[in-house]
C-alpha cells in the first residue's frame, strides 16, 4: 500500500495535528471552566475590518447563546415529558394513586417506583402527580445542571474561543460543510405542480455511492472474515452481516464455560444447520461479533457490537471487562424471553434480552463475571435510562460502567446524539455503542462523531466530509449505516450543530434554518413521518 493509499485506509494509526485537543485539554477532566482567550487578532487591520469582525463576532455569540437557550427548553420539555409519560402508565398510575390515599401506611410503590427507575424519577412522579408540586421545580433545576454536564471541558462547545490561528481553521471547516449541504439541497417545479418544492436526491444519490464505494475495490485484507465464517451459525444474527477480520474485536482471555454452553447450538440451530456430521469442533472463544471503529479525526475509540444474544451475554461481558470500557450505549429495546414464550426460542436472533441486571441491587453471573447494577437514574437524560454497573472478574479490581439504554426508532430528533456523545468524546476508554446488528444504529451514530471530530482536528480531504467519514466507518464496521434515511439522518444532525454559525440569509433559508417548513429539513421530517408508519428492525 502506497503511502497515500494509507492516508484513507482505517488501518492506518495516522494521528492529524491538532491544535484544539492537546494532552493539556485531555488532562483536564473536571466540571471546571477551560479558561481560553479569544485574542485580538492581527494589529495590521483597519478600523473598518476590526469593527465588521467585532460586529460579525457578536452576532455569532448572540446566535449561539440563543442556540443553547433553544436546546436547553428542548431538553426540558423531553424530561418533563419523560416524567409524564411514565405517569401515563396505567400500572404507575394506579400504584401512585394507592400510594397517595395511604400515604402514611405503606411504602412499597415508593420502593417499586426506585427499583425501575431510581430514587430520583421516584421523587420526581411524586411531585409531577401531587398538585403540590405540580410545578416540578427540582425536575427544572436538575434539568439544568445535567444539560450543563461536561460543557465547560467539551472542545465542540469551546472551539470560537481559541486564539483565531485556530478557530479559523474549524470555522474555514464548517464552512465547506454549509456550503457542500446546501448545494446539495434541489429544487423543483416539477414535484409539486405549481409550487417550488425542494428534494434531496443528491443525498439518496451520495449513499448508493457509499455503497459502492464499500463494495467495490477492496484488497482482499479490507474484505477478509475468516474468524465470522468460523462463528457467524452460532455467535451472529445473520449470515449477511459480517465482521471483518482486520478491525475484529478479539476476545484475549480463557471463558469459562458455562454449564448449559453445550446445549446454546441445539437451542438455536436445528441439526441441518450446523451440519456437524463432520466431526470439527466449531466456532472460536477469541470471537464476537463486534468492531473498533477508532484513528483518523475520532478522539476516542468505538467498538460497534451487535446486540448479545443468549448464548454471548458472556462473550459480551468478557469483552466490557477486557476493554475496560467504561461506557455502553445501547440503541434498541430489551426483552425478557421468558415472556416471549415459544417465539423466544423460534426466533432466538430477531431480539436483545436483558443482558444486565435492571434493578437497582441486582445481581447477575455469567462465568467468571459478576454484574451488580448499584443504582439506577431516569433523570439524568430525557430519552435514556442509565444503570450504574459494577463489573468484577475472579480477583480482579471492580470496573465501573455506565449503561445507557434508549429504543432509537425516531429520527426526528437531532438533539439527543450530542449530549450522548459528549460523554463518550471525553472518556479515557473505548466506548461500546450496541444495536440489534451493531451496524445500522450504532454506524450512524459513530459516523456523526467522525464528522463533528473532523470539524475540531481535520482531516487529510475536507471535501465531502459525510461521505468520507461514512466510508472511513464503514471500511471497520461492514454495512454500517444500514439505510438512506440513517445516512441523511447524519446530515440533519450535524446541521443542527452547525445551525449557529450560517450566517448567509440564502442558505438558512435553502437548509431550513429560519423557517422549518422549507428547505432541507422540512424534507426530512417529511420523510421521516412517511418512514415512521412501519418501524425498522434495527
Amino acid at each position: 500500500m502506497s503511502p497515500q493509499d494509507d492516508r484513507y485506509s482505517d488501518i492506518s494509526s495516522i494521528e492529524y495535528d491538532d491544535g484544539v485537543i492537546d494532552h493539556n485539554f485531555l488532562a483536564n477532566q473536571k466540571n471546571t471552566k477551560v479558561d481560553i482567550e479569544r485574542g485580538n487578532g492581527a494589529t495590521s487591520e483597519g478600523f473598518f475590518s476590526k469593527f465588521f469582525q467585532e460586529y460579525n463576532d457578536n452576532q455569532l455569540l448572540k446566535r449561539i447563546a440563543q442556540h443553547e437557550a433553544e436546546e436547553l427548553k428542548v431538553f426540558i420539555a423531553q424530561k418533563l415529558f419523560k416524567v409524564d409519560g411514565i405517569l401515563c402508565d396505567e400500572e404507575t398510575r394506579l400504584a401512585m394513586i394507592g400510594r397517595s390515599i395511604n400515604a402514611m401506611n405503606s411504602n412499597q410503590e415508593d420502593v417499586t417506583l426506585e427499583l425501575h427507575y431510581g430514587r430520583d424519577m421516584a421523587n420526581w412522579l411524586r411531585e409531577r402527580l401531587f398538585p403540590a408540586f405540580a410545578e416540578c421545580s427540582t425536575v427544572l433545576k436538575t434539568a439544568a445542571k445535567n444539560f450543563d454536564m461536561l460543557r465547560r471541558v467539551d472542545p465542540l462547545c469551546n472551539w470560537f474561543y481559541q486564539p483565531p490561528e485556530i478557530s479559523g481553521l474549524v470555522a474555514s471547516r464548517i464552512k465547506r460543510f454549509v456550503d457542500d449541504m446546501g448545494s446539495k439541497v434541489k429544487w423543483s417545479f416539477l414535484i409539486d405542480p405549481g409550487n417550488l418544492s425542494c428534494h434531496l436526491t443528491e443525498f439518496t444519490s451520495e449513499y448508493r455511492r457509499l455503497e459502492l464505494m464499500t463494495a467495490n475495490g477492496l484488497s482482499p485484507e479490507e474484505i477478509a472474515q475468516a474468524a465470522f465464517n468460523m462463528n457467524y451459525l452460532s455467535k451472529a444474527r445473520s449470515k449477511t452481516v459480517p465482521c471483518i477480520d482486520h478491525s475484529r474485536v478479539k476476545l484475549t482471555d480463557t471463558p469459562v464455560i458455562p454449564e448449559n454452553a453445550s446445549k446454546a447450538l441445539d437451542t438455536i440451530f436445528n441439526d441441518d444447520d450446523m451440519g456437524d456430521e463432520s466431526g470439527i469442533a466449531y466456532g472460536t472463544d477469541d470471537f464476537i461479533h463486534a468492531s473498533y471503529v477508532r484513528g483518523g479525526p475520532l478522539l476516542n475509540t468505538f467498538i460497534c457490537s451487535q446486540a448479545p444474544m443468549e448464548n454471548t451475554v458472556y462473550d459480551f461481558w468478557r469483552m466490557v471487562y477486557q476493554e475496560k470500557s467504561k461506557l455502553i450505549i445501547m440503541l434498541c429495546e430489551a426483552v425478557d424471553p421468558s415472556s416471549l414464550g415459544p417465539l423466544g426460542k423460534l426466533a432466538p436472533t430477531s431480539y436483545c434480552p436483558y443482558y444486565w441486571p435492571r434493578y437497582e441491587g441486582d445481581c447477575v453471573v455469567h462465568g467468571n463475571i459478576t454484574i451488580r447494577n448499584k443504582r439506577v437514574d431516569a433523570t439524568v437524560d430525557p430519552l435514556f435510562n442509565v444503570s450504574y454497573l459494577e463489573v468484577t472478574k475472579d480477583d480482579e479490581a471492580p470496573l465501573l460502567v455506565e449503561h445507557w439504554q434508549w429504543d432509537w426508532q425516531y429520527m426526528g430528533d437531532a438533539h439527543w446524539p450530542f449530549r450522548i456523545l459528549r460523554k463518550a468524546r471525553l472518556s479515557s476508554s473505548p466506548t461500546i455503542v450496541q444495536c440489534l446488528d451493531g451496524c445500522t444504529r450504532s454506524g450512524a451514530l459513530v459516523t456523526i462523531e467522525t464528522v463533528l471530530s473532523h470539524f475540531l482536528r481535520g482531516t487529510p480531504m475536507d471535501d465531502n466530509v459525510v461521505l468520507l467519514s461514512s466510508a472511513f466507518v464503514r471500511l471497520q464496521r461492514k454495512l454500517a449505516i444500514g439505510s438512506s434515511l440513517h445516512y441523511l439522518f447524519i446530515y440533519r444532525a450535524v446541521l443542527q450543530w452547525v445551525s449557529p454559525y450560517v450566517s448567509s440569509m440564502t442558505q438558512r433559508v435553502s437548509l431550513g434554518l429560519s423557517w422549518r417548513s422549507y428547505g432541507f429539513t422540512a424534507k426530512f421530517d417529511d420523510m421521516v413521518k412517511l418512514d415512521s408508519q412501519s418501524i425498522r428492525p434495527f
